[in-house]
């Protein structure tokens, strides 16, 4: 009963601070909702001291009983409780930083509102039992980042990229209807318990050739693309910037972004029947780390350098994915929140220095203010995966997984290694355009607010990975993993026998030259790849895509539905105005009731003499 308690308290706090503030309007109610974000961390973290060794399944109630019983519950691994505390965790900084990035906003009562309710959405998925709740907090999370992408919603740009989030999304939530509809169809239940219990009715349906699994399984990853912005689906990630700061750190580092990865590990014991699908995942995430990796190299807005990257690690977790190796995606995962968090909140301090500017050629320098200036530097050297940075562990640990599993299909490990040297590329460009190029303006002093979670991220980012190398072994309880066990000192020794880590120095040192020493290389190297620096500038033509064969041809057809079908067809017709014709033709009879008795008698005689006349 200790932990039911506990776990309803990290649920509902949230929850609870979010009505009481936005009941009592007033001008520090926001104090309110980060007092309940801190009683939730509390709450994971005595989950995550008292997590079981297997799993706890906690009953609450049966909320719909048709064929088979739908309930409430909760569900506690070492799985669950890790991504707790880290969604929480990170949702409490984003909420003392948002005080003062905020201030002034006339809705900021509203702000708070969404976010509380935002991280309250997050914490149901990955705290329920069954999928159907998951469904519940999967399409929550979705209407609060709508929300909260469209905040400044009196401007058109957020409002529009609320509504392509929203839209994009709800696509590949399609994937996630069926995938629960086919698994309702064959296993007759949606709850892990059930499904684990169902696993050999699976694979049992696998050797049969039935191929259920695999098509559950795809459609799965479709609902999971959606969420983590897998291409083609990445679109909407891109455009979500137009909202706070802060709400960009909270969705790419501990929200919406990471429901696709940790529904994909939840069920990895699904994935881990369909080889085909996962062979995909493997292609489909190597080669979205490298693409994405060359549109942050060319992207000159603050936020969307970031973003980008976050497109580039997502791909790097699904191929982890698709490789069995759900606990390196996992604990790159939890590395990655804090390091992308850390980038997010330092580009926000950056842009109200420099007067909402987000051009990295013209906002203000970092460079001689520490708490800014050293901050990106840790979230940079991690993002790039630079020992002894938490990156390293985590995304070193996925790179060996990888490396043991594709060693013979040299097109993937050239994906791999250019991906590696990708991100080591847009990290440190990032960091020398925003921290050494010669600028006027320099950041003034940043309230405590900002910088207190700025250093406390940034020390995350350098002991999170070492502090939690042991521990993240114990997800192995939760997850289909076959992951090799190394010591610490094992593991660093082989992962400088892999090329992949001699790439990051590269990156650095190439960046350096190109943006310090040299910065001329950068327009030289543009001038003798027009192209492909034009097709990275329009993202290799995606949204023109959509925009020219999927928006307009649903245009088009809403355009013959709404103005040909319902106006001439259906209101014109029998269906609307038609039917009004029709009762409007038969009351014309109405003349032949006239009440005189012998008009009808004449009639009857009439109509008698004319059926004699038929007959005869």
């Amino acid at each position: 009963m200790t932990l039911l308690f506990w776990t309803w308290t990290c649920l509902l706090a949230p929850t609870i601070s979010a009505v009481l503030a936005r009941v009592w309007a007033v001008r520090d109610a926001c104090w309110i909702n980060i007092l309940g974000m801190l009683v939730s961390w509390v709450a994971s973290v005595v989950l995550y001291i008292q997590q079981p060794n297997t799993f706890i399944n906690f009953y609450v109630y049966t909320w719909l009983d048709v064929g088979d019983a739908f309930n409430f519950g909760f569900w506690l691994d070492a799985l669950s409780v890790y991504m707790a505390v880290i969604i929480t965790l990170v949702s409490l900084f984003v909420h003392i930083y948002s005080v003062s990035y905020m201030r002034g906003d006339k809705d900021i009562n509203n702000y708070f509102f969404y976010v509380s309710l935002f991280t309250s959405a997050m914490l149901l998925l990955i705290l329920a039992d069954n999928l159907l709740m998951v469904f519940f907090g999967w399409e929550l999370v979705g209407v609060f980042s709508y929300f909260l992408i469209g905040f400044w919603y009196q401007k058109s740009y957020p409002l529009e990229a609320s509504f392509k989030a929203f839209i994009v999304n709800r696509v590949a939530d399609i994937g996630l209807m069926i995938a629960m509809g086919l698994l309702l169809y064959q296993l007759g239940s949606l709850s892990y318990m059930d499904l684990t219990v169902s696993q050999p009715i699976l694979l049992e349906g696998l050797v049969a050739n039935y191929r259920w699994v695999d098509l559950i399984s795809l459609m799965l990853l479709i609902g999971a693309m959606g969420k983590s912005a897998q291409m083609p689906l990445h679109v909407w990630l891109p455009d979500s910037m137009a909202g706070p700061t802060p709400i960009s750190a909270l969705i790419h580092a501990a929200t919406m972004v990471t429901a696709g990865v940790y529904l994909i590990a939840r069920l990895s014991f699904i994935f881990a029947l369909s080889p085909l699908v996962c062979s995909g995942i493997v292609i489909l995430g190597l080669l979205q780390m490298f693409l994405m990796g060359g549109l942050a190299l060319v992207e000159f807005d603050i936020k969307r350098v970031v973003a980008f990257s976050t497109l580039s690690q997502l791909g790097l977790m699904f191929a982890a994915c698709g490789a069995a190796g759900f606990i390196p995606a996992i604990y790159h995962l939890g590395t990655h929140a804090f390091f992308k968090s850390l980038l997010f909140l330092s580009a926000g301090a950056i842009i109200i220095a420099s007067n909402h500017e987000q051009d990295i050629r013209y906002t203000a320098s970092a460079r001689y203010y520490w708490p800014i200036h050293g901050s990106l530097l840790v979230g940079c050297l991690s993002l790039s995966g630079m020992p002894p940075f938490s990156g390293f562990f985590s995304k070193d640990m996925i790179l060996t997984t990888l490396n043991s599993q594709i060693t013979q299909y040299w097109y993937l490990n050239f994906l791999m290694i250019m991906g590696v040297l990708m991100t080591a590329l847009y990290s440190a460009r990032f960091y020398f355009m925003l921290c050494w190029t010669p600028k006027r303006e320099r950041i003034k002093t940043l309230d405590w607010q900002m910088k207190g979670p700025l250093l406390v991220l940034a020390f995350l980012s350098i002991a999170f990975g070492a502090g939690a190398y042991q521990e993240v072994f114990l997800l192995n309880n939760a997850l289909i993993d076959t992951l090799q066990r190394l010591s610490m000192n094992d593991f660093i020794i082989e992962s400088f026998s892999h090329p992949y880590i001699y790439m990051v120095f590269l990156g650095w040192a190439v960046s350096g030259l190109a943006y310090v020493y040299c910065p001329q290389i950068p327009s030289q190297v543009v001038e003798r790849i027009p192209m492909i620096y034009q097709i990275c500038r329009k993202q290799y033509g995606f949204d023109i895509f959509y925009q020219n064969y999927i928006v307009s041809a649903y245009q088009s057809i809403s355009f013959i539905f709404a103005k040909v079908i319902d106006r001439y067809v259906i209101d014109q017709t029998i269906l609307v105005n038609g039917s009004s014709l029709c009762l409007r033709l038969l009351s014309n009879f109405r003349v032949i009731q006239s009440g005189y008795i012998y008009e009808y008698v004449l009639g009857l005689f009439l109509a008698v003499i004319v059926l004699l006349v038929g007959l005869f």
